[in-house]
């Protein structure tokens, strides 16, 4: 855990010292201030566990012109959800995820200044029933219409721990690792 903390602070580090401000135009705080909403309403699992459809909500702040901090919420709905891989009824499952991202500006000024290609990083946890836990990943590359919505790819992953308190032994866990590819959009400003 300390070295994935010792390498994030790095990789944050290196981005703030090479993403300077070029024109050295000066921005309120209330200017660097950023909301982002999105969607994304399909995805390809990699897994048997089921799919997803999600609706993103982020605020941010620009450290400089290229990269910002995010606190992002998303409203997730796993559609298909197998409880334990049993023949159970198919069913969903309403989650909120808290996490922690960090954008950054890779090319700015695409066709004739008026796109910009960002990454998107976060990481976090989803708020769903008691009886279950999830850690999640998530990677995306959004092209950025300036003025206009943005449409991106990206990759997803949950780790969702799941509690059957009927069976014993009591509290024994069943893992599940959900890897999807989905496509997002949305608009920041």
């Amino acid at each position: 855990m300390k070295k994935t903390i010792a390498f994030l602070t790095a990789f944050t580090l290196s981005f703030l010292a090479f993403s300077g401000n070029p024109e050295g135009e000066k921005r309120t705080v209330l200017q660097r201030i950023i909301l982002d909403l999105g969607h994304s309403p399909y995805q390809v699992t990699l897994s048997d566990f089921g799919t997803m459809r999600s609706t993103q909500m982020a605020v941010g702040y620009e450290i400089t012109q290229r990269f910002d901090l995010r606190l992002n919420v998303d409203l997730n709905t796993f559609y298909d959800f197998q409880r334990l891989g049993s023949p159970m009824e198919n069913m969903y499952v309403n989650t909120t995820a808290l996490s922690l991202g960090v954008n950054y500006n890779i090319l700015d000024g695409l066709f004739n200044g008026n796109t910009a290609l960002d990454v998107l990083g976060k990481v976090g946890i989803d708020v769903i029933e008691s009886e279950m836990q999830s850690f999640l990943f998530d990677l995306s590359a959004r092209l950025k219409f300036h003025d206009m919505p943005y449409i991106g790819i990206g990759y997803r992953q949950h780790q969702i721990d799941v509690f059957d308190l009927n069976e014993p032994p009591i509290n024994s866990p069943y893992n599940h690792n959900m890897l999807a590819f989905y496509v997002t959009f949305g608009i920041e400003f």
